[in-house]
């Protein structure tokens, strides 16, 4: 079963080009923003990294258990199912041989020519022969914001069908469901955001079959405690509030995490096996420098109080995080990221866009070179040396 990235998912996964602050352009009130007139999206596979989705779940699991026992592998593979989970959704199957590069365009047609971000057609192509994928359809309200749509295979059979609301006034997405060709519900995704449009929480359910014929559901909820020290809609640091996961409905691990009135952790809690029974207990501990920012943030084990892992932050001259050190069980540095921060070039509403440079402890390195002007975005990621993904669009700038 093929499923294609509709413009909504691209804007959530992070491709939305539009972003970060609303202020005036060319000395007038109008607001201007971005939008997507056409894109491409290519994975580079590794073959040597990339054990697929099979991996990821027992990666999660340690994830919980022990974060600094797979950190490496864990971010890697769900940086990709971070960057097209519907992508990977789609090319994980037995029909499709690993290792190979995986290419697919898309071209957006809009309903309505000014004043609106949304398209109302669009058409995914194979990137190789230009050969149709799949088309869609939009249904925009009288704002002209999307309301739902539908994909279609080449051959003209349904392939899946969504439903999405907005935050309007922050030209933001709030929810989306995604039902497949039966009908049948095997995504929803929840953002919660300020005032200001920064993300303060994000909840998600997913299910889905494998070649094995084995159902996977998934259901999290992660939250955001940095705001002040983010660009909006951006990411930010983050931890579970819960995350479960079962197979053919039997639980295989629940982890559940309790928060301050200020946003911060206060504890957690992880059954390992799914039992029922928690075998890990966790506590928290955020450091605030002068300033009132996040200097460090400790976690500990509360069955023995063994300092379990620290993050250490440091800041540019407007707050925003500049690089973020991981140390294992107290003083083992397993990585360290460089944050860098990109404005929209339009200064428009939805949101900014960061970019982040890793360094791990054994000399292995991730990173993103990201172009962007009002006519064009570029993102490439590479691990070490080697190209792994690659994000390309032209843009149109439009009054809102």
């Amino acid at each position: 079963m093929k499923k294609f990235m509709s413009l909504p998912i691209l804007i959530v996964i992070g491709v939305a080009f539009c972003l970060g602050g609303c202020s005036d352009d060319d000395d007038d009130d109008t607001l201007y923003d971005l939008r997507i007139l056409n894109s491409k999206i290519e994975f580079f596979y590794n073959a040597a990294r990339d054990t697929g989705l099979t991996v990821d779940l027992d990666q999660r699991r340690l994830d919980h258990q022990s974060p600094g026992s797979c950190l490496k592998e864990q971010r890697i593979i769900r940086k990709l199912r971070t960057v097209a989970p519907h992508f990977l959704k789609m090319n994980q199957g037995p029909d499709r041989a690993r290792g190979s590069n995986d290419s697919e365009g898309y071209n957006h047609v809009y309903t309505y020519p000014n004043g609106h971000l949304y398209w109302g057609n669009a058409t995914a192509y194979d990137n190789g022969d230009n050969s149709v994928l799949g088309t869609a359809t939009q249904t925009l309200d009288s704002d002209h914001f999307p309301t739902g749509g539908t994909w279609y295979l080449a051959n003209g059979n349904l392939d899946y069908t969504f439903n999405v609301s907005y935050y309007k006034n922050l030209y933001m997405k709030d929810t989306q469901v995604n039902y497949d060709e039966d009908g049948l519900k095997y995504n929803e995704y929840t953002y919660s955001r300020d005032e200001n449009g920064k993300d303060t929480a994000y909840t998600s359910w997913y299910k889905y079959t494998y070649g094995s014929g084995n159902s996977y559901e998934f259901q999290y909820k992660y939250r955001s405690w940095m705001q002040n020290n983010a660009l909006r809609n951006c990411y930010m640091p983050r931890e579970y509030e819960y995350d479960y996961y079962w197979v053919n409905g039997e639980l295989q691990y629940a982890w559940e995490g309790t928060f301050d009135a200020n946003g911060y952790p206060v504890s957690a809690k992880y059954d390992y096996n799914g039992d029922g029974t928690y075998e890990y207990h966790y506590s928290y501990q955020v450091v605030e420098d002068a300033n009132g920012n996040i200097e460090s943030f400790l976690c500990y084990n509360s069955d023995s109080d063994d300092l379990y892992y620290k993050y250490m932050y440091t800041y540019d001259a407007e707050g925003l995080i500049s690089t973020e050190k991981y140390y294992y069980q107290g003083d083992e540095l397993m990585f360290s990221n460089t944050y860098t921060w990109h404005r929209n070039p339009v200064a428009g509403p939805s949101g900014d866009r960061v970019m982040i440079d890793t360094t791990w402890s054994d000399g292995d390195y991730d990173q993103n070179v990201l172009q962007w002007t009002e006519t064009m975005y570029s993102h490439d990621y590479y691990y070490n040396d080697t190209l792994e993904y690659r994000e390309t669009a032209t843009l149109e700038k439009v009054a809102l």
